[in-house]
């Protein structure tokens, strides 16, 4: 999955328009660098965080806001929350490696809330954690072989919200299929 993703998201950066040349990233400081941080983000980050936040905590509220009588507004409170969590989980991570303004650090966790609904729906969308995990570690470490106006970022987050989409057509069920539903274990 991760290496058609990664593919996929070759393409769109040769489809910006630009004269296709190497990304700097590659020369310096090389590929093995550029490889090895995809990896860590993958096996690391998005393992991690896909983990708790998809598999364990979206699933957890879900199940707890039982209170909530639709199935719609409790699921939607599942992935509100949980970005909400998402976010500020982040906030060290900023602080130590960015000198911020207040605005532009509460700028970057309006981003970040947004990327966990992305995250959120993705894997309500697919059910599965293996996709969300490999969308979130392009998204962090996009290695672009090609030098793109649009960042690798973006792209992968782009390439994020055309599964949302497409899925169904992707794994030839109708366009109706419905989201992951969690149910409890007695």
């Amino acid at each position: 999955m991760l290496v058609g993703l990664w593919v996929a998201i070759q393409l769109l950066a040769l489809a910006t328009g630009r004269a296709p040349t190497l990304h700097p990233a590659w020369q310096a400081p090389g590929g093995s660098y550029v490889l090895g941080f995809l990896l860590a983000m993958l096996l690391g980050t998005a393992l991690f965080e896909e983990s708790f936040f998809r598999g364990f905590l979206l699933p957890q509220l879900y199940l707890r806001l039982g209170v909530i009588a639709s199935e719609r507004m409790r699921l939607a409170a599942a992935v509100v929350i949980s970005a909400l969590v998402f976010s500020p989980w982040h906030l060290p991570t900023l602080l130590i490696n960015q000198d911020l303004e207040p605005t532009a650090l509460f700028a970057q966790l309006v981003n970040l809330f947004g990327a966990g609904v992305l995250l959120a729906v993705l894997y309500l969308r697919t059910g599965n954690l293996w996709v969300t995990m490999a969308v979130h570690a392009l998204v962090n470490a996009p290695t672009l072989l090609l030098a793109s106006p649009v960042s690798g970022s973006m792209l992968a987050g782009t390439l994020g919200v055309a599964l949302i989409i497409a899925w169904p057509r992707f794994i030839g069920r109708p366009l109706a299929m419905p989201l992951l539903r969690f149910e409890a274990l007695d």
